[in-house]
């Protein structure tokens, strides 16, 4: 009886264990840890960009590496005469820094800097936003938005259970510790202000519900959530944005869509994402 007492014993404490492990890696913060040793100097490539002279894939890799800019924004930096800021993000990009978890429901948090990011480099209609620093209990669902007035900075979002989706500014993101801008690739470029238009007219004002799903039709929505807003904006527009097929879309799914692509990250690894 004591053999099988101490058996049961080892085997719950396992079991307990791995259970902490679980949580552990659950609950870890995705942000990536850039060590500053890394810094490279980039004076030489903007002033070439400057200069308009033609950069390498790889030299515009070695940009991205230090600032979480894509090529896309580089460009529009470039486009603006605004390549004096790089260094600007690559400072806000490489450093770390301290952060707080602000509790909005039972066992919800967020995760957020106690000094914003900089702001987005370019917004354009019908961009995705995607964090990983939304948290319940255990679990890492992050949120997702998305842009339906590049100018202004406005998005549409269902935040929580406690309230019906909105209008909202691209301004709250930057105190995320990590956040993605994802944008739709050139060949279906023509597909993002319709998505825009649909949110902005048929999904404010929506019953936040974790039981909406992908079936759920464009026509007079009546539930949804982060996730399912921002996929049934660009179902309308005649694309199905989740990978996995499954019940219901999650934001990491969304970030690792086929038909997006990153245009600027803070927090995250550019090549690597969400992982």
């Amino acid at each position: 009886m004591n053999i099988l007492g101490g058996f049961m014993k080892r085997k719950l404490t396992l079991i307990l264990a791995t259970i902490l492990l679980i949580l552990m890696v659950l609950m870890t913060n995705v942000r990536q840890n850039i060590n500053v040793d890394d810094y490279v100097d980039l004076t030489e490539y903007v002033n070439r960009l400057i200069l308009n002279e033609e950069l390498s894939d790889d030299e515009f890799e070695i940009i991205t590496r230090q600032t979480g800019l894509g090529k896309k924004s580089i460009l529009a930096l470039k486009r603006r005469s605004q390549l004096y800021l790089i260094d600007d993000y690559q400072n806000d990009y490489l450093y770390n820094r301290n952060y707080y978890k602000s509790y909005f429901a039972l066992c919800c948090c967020e995760e957020l800097l106690e000094e914003s990011h900089l702001p987005f480099v370019d917004l354009q209609d019908g961009d995705i936003l995607i964090t990983a620093s939304s948290v319940t209990s255990f679990f890492r669902h992050g949120h997702a938005g998305i842009v339906v007035n590049g100018l202004t900075g406005e998005t549409v979002e269902a935040y929580s259970p406690l309230e019906k989706s909105c209008t909202s500014t691209v301004d709250t993101w930057l105190n995320y510790q990590t956040i993605m801008l994802l944008r739709v690739k050139d060949e279906y470029k023509n597909l993002a202000p319709i998505a825009a238009k649909y949110a902005l007219e048929n999904l404010i004002d929506v019953k936040y519900s974790l039981f909406s799903s992908v079936n759920d039709s464009t026509d007079n929505v009546k539930r949804t959530h982060c996730s399912q807003l921002v996929y049934l904006a660009y179902k309308f527009a005649g694309i199905r944005i989740d990978k996995k097929n499954n019940f219901i879309v999650t934001a990491k799914e969304i970030s690792k869509s086929e038909y997006f692509e990153i245009v600027e990250v803070k927090g995250f690894n550019f090549y690597e994402g969400w992982k």
